[in-house]
């Protein structure tokens, strides 16, 4: 599979990649048994890319940027035990009381700032709340760039941090993005569709909630699920992207354009540099590099390259760990899955709070 390239050149994603085929077999079975068969599996936004959700944003030309809203799921297991998730009132991983304080900080991610297998203590904006620091997370796993600018065009407004730390992975400098279907939304998308103050408080539009409705009546539909044309349909949505020649084309892109940004991370940096301009409140953008051994990538140094670059006209330094987390020290890593290590979580929190806490000395 293109997405896959270089990694089957590597020896390390060999074993890796036995490693988690073994570990999904695992945790199917757990999954199944009584004590966690009550729950359900976990919605992501990119899961509206494809059949039957992508119907119900066909239908109601609109879809959500986060997953289902206080909906409680079972996350994956990478060594530390199935984690359960408690979504928050718009779709996040967050207490949900936070909508109600003032918040100092918002960080925009995917699931490493999800907090993809750990428990939310655990988690980046975890461990900033432990640390007294208001902070409320706008991410979801598989989110990419096209997420980011979404994200913050819909909800900075409403929450008006002090901070925003846009965090992102090595993979997200991409073309998969424009195979997206929120890439064909996001000129259309209008705040006001997606959240709304009532009586001082922040709350889901009915537009938005009756989508949460419409997604979960069809994910729950079993006669629906065991249809031969439901998985037809399904296994060719998700094959589009691939007959689209995405990954050629971005490997074109990436080894003879070296210093130059995809245009959808750029969109999601213009955006939070924008609402801050206007607003008075700071910018941190982040890049994360991933495992050498779960994720082994070639792109990195051009992608950091690229950002440093794009961010210097806005007087702006990239926040990088290459001292802090060594990618190729699989302590840093999860035992059982190329997510962050506990460890390597609260190293990037650290790093994070203290960038962060330099700028009022």
């Amino acid at each position: 599979m293109l997405p896959r390239y270089p990694k089957f050149l590597s020896e390390n994603y060999k074993i890796s990649s036995n490693i988690l085929k073994n570990r999904e077999k695992k945790d199917n079975k757990l999954f199944e048994s009584k004590e966690f068969k009550q729950y359900k599996k976990m919605i992501y936004p990119f899961d509206y890319n494809y059949f039957p959700l992508s119907e119900i944003v066909k239908k109601n030309a609109f879809m959500k940027v986060s997953s289902l809203s206080n909906y409680t799921a079972i996350l994956c297991n990478e060594g530390y035990g199935p984690k359960i998730i408690n979504t928050d009132r718009f779709g996040f991983r967050n207490p949900d009381y936070l909508w109600d304080e003032n918040v100092n900080t918002v960080i925009i991610g995917d699931s490493l700032v999800e907090g993809q297998c750990v428990d939310y203590n655990e988690t980046i904006s975890g461990i900033f709340n432990k640390n007294k620091i208001n902070t409320l997370n706008l991410a979801n796993g598989g989110n990419s760039s096209i997420y980011y600018a979404s994200l913050a065009k819909i909800y900075l407004e409403a929450i008006q941090p002090k901070n925003v730390i846009l965090l992102f992975h090595e993979n997200d400098n991409s073309l998969v993005d424009s195979t997206e279907p929120l890439s064909n939304y996001y000129g259309l998308l209008d705040k006001k569709d997606f959240i709304i103050r009532q009586d001082g408080v922040l709350k889901e539009t009915d537009k938005a909630k009756q989508f949460n409705q419409d997604i979960y009546n069809y994910l729950f539909n079993k006669n629906l699920k065991s249809d031969f044309i439901f998985k037809i349909k399904l296994n060719f949505d998700k094959l589009k992207k691939y007959l689209m020649l995405t990954h050629i084309r971005e490997y074109y892109f990436l080894y003879f354009k070296k210093g130059e940004l995809f245009h959808t991370t750029k969109l999601a940096i213009n955006e939070v540099i924008n609402f801050c301009e206007l607003n008075k409140c700071n910018v941190y953008v982040g890049l994360v590099r991933s495992s050498s051994f779960w994720d082994p990538r070639l792109f990195y140094k051009n992608f950091k390259i690229s950002l440093s670059k794009y961010l210097e006209k806005y007087n702006l330094e990239l926040i990088v760990f290459d001292e802090e987390i060594d990618y190729k020290n699989k302590e840093y890593f999860a035992p059982k899955g190329p997510h962050h290590s506990i460890k390597g979580l609260e190293i990037l929190s650290n790093k994070l709070i203290s960038v962060i806490s330099d700028a009022y000395k």
